[in-house]
């Protein structure tokens, strides 16, 4: 069953919310219905690459044109669907901030104004040298010879395994002010993605989370919500 179809179904329960302030934290489902394969599911991206040799931070220095490769592979199939423009909508009725551990940037690309990027943006690029200087690719791919000022080749701007998430500390200041937390996506189990659930108000009784999970690449589990 398509995500697009539970949220439509539910997308009612979440309008009729009495909330102000909305959090959510979306996962690999969301973009699975773009075509963007998930990764840990049967046919998912380690089923059919290699994530030690296409997207770790060892795989880089022996053989970084693989790695640009794999990420211009991905870039490609990028384009929003209708759970991005679902989500985009909630910010016609509510005060919305998106923690997303997905990279492909297309929560922004249908207009969502304030998204936190746990495991960076693959339509940026930083050097390999200093993450601090970073540049837009606008959907370009990225090659060996591209360089950052100073004459550093250029690497995608997102988290590769062995490296640390990015932006915990924003994490921090949203999620204790939220009136509702909606999970879309993600089953919220792998280090470090799970961490904003510790940083829920776990005094408020108007705090909640609502969860739109998937268990594998077909079966969704139903909308419930559950006390943080």
């Amino acid at each position: 069953m398509s995500i697009i179809i539970i949220f439509k179904v539910h997308m009612h329960c979440i309008q009729s919310l009495h909330t102000q302030k909305i959090v959510i934290l979306s996962g690999a489902g969301v973009s699975a219905e773009s075509g963007i394969p998930t990764i840990r599911s049967s046919d998912g991206l380690w089923q059919i690459f290699s994530w030690t040799k296409l997207a770790s931070i060892d795989a880089w220095l022996p053989d970084p044109a693989a790695l640009l490769d794999f990420f211009n592979y991905i870039r490609e199939l990028i384009a929003p669907n209708e759970a991005n423009l679902s989500l985009k909508r909630l910010e016609d009725r509510y005060e919305v901030f998106i923690i997303t551990q997905n990279i492909d940037n297309l929560h922004e690309k249908v207009g969502s104004q304030t998204v936190i990027y746990v495991h960076g943006e693959i339509d940026y690029a930083h050097s390999e040298h200093n993450a601090t200087v970073r540049l837009k690719l606008n959907g370009k791919p990225l090659f060996i010879g591209n360089l950052a000022s100073g004459h550093h080749q250029l690497r995608p701007d997102v988290v590769l395994f062995g490296e640390d998430m990015h932006n915990l500390e924003l994490c921090q200041r949203y999620m204790p002010p939220a009136d509702k937390v909606l999970v879309i996506g993600t089953s919220l189990s792998v280090y470090p993605i799970n961490i904003p659930l510790k940083l829920s108000p776990k005094n408020s009784k108007k705090s909640s989370f609502i969860y739109i999970l998937k268990n594998d690449i077909t079966d969704f589990n139903l909308f419930k919500t559950e006390q943080a």
